[in-house]
């Protein structure tokens, strides 16, 4: 029977119709491609003043990393304006920056952003005309990136 890239069997048209064995198989082969699949690392915390509450930390899972944000600014960011929160260190770092549209609260029409910069910077910025600044409030931002 044919494979897949990861070793998993799966019947092809010249097999036989003895379903129970080929359930089998695909079943003895999975457990192979799970047993050998990577987990995740521990969460790893990184500083951040620019946080009242909260805090930022992050995993790898291989080439991928989880990164978390939660909690709330100690200083609302003005309209126009970015606020640094953090650096991330340079092994997991994207190739490009990253934007993640995220929930905030403040007077007048707020919009915001996490920014991921490629030298690692980690930014809140207030997308927003309105003259009202934003903030973080009790915010949980998670994603997946490939650095």
């Amino acid at each position: 029977m044919p494979t897949t890239a990861t070793g998993i069997v799966y019947p092809d048209d010249q097999g036989h119709t003895r379903l129970w064995e080929h359930f089998q198989a695909l079943a003895e082969t999975t457990d192979t491609a799970i047993a050998n699949t990577e987990s995740a690392s521990p969460w790893t915390s990184l500083p951040s003043p620019a946080l009242a509450t909260g805090g930022i930390r992050y995993r790898t899972l291989g080439p991928l990393v989880e990164l978390s944000v939660t909690g709330t600014l100690a200083t609302p960011v003005p309209p126009n304006m970015t606020t640094t929160i953090a650096t991330l260190p340079e092994k997991i770092r994207p190739d490009s920056t990253f934007y993640a549209v995220i929930n905030s609260s403040g007077s007048g029409m707020s919009y915001s952003r996490l920014d991921i910069g490629a030298n690692g910077v980690l930014a809140v910025h207030n997308s927003s005309a309105a003259t009202g600044s934003i903030n973080l409030v009790n915010q949980s931002v998670s994603m997946w990136l490939v650095p």
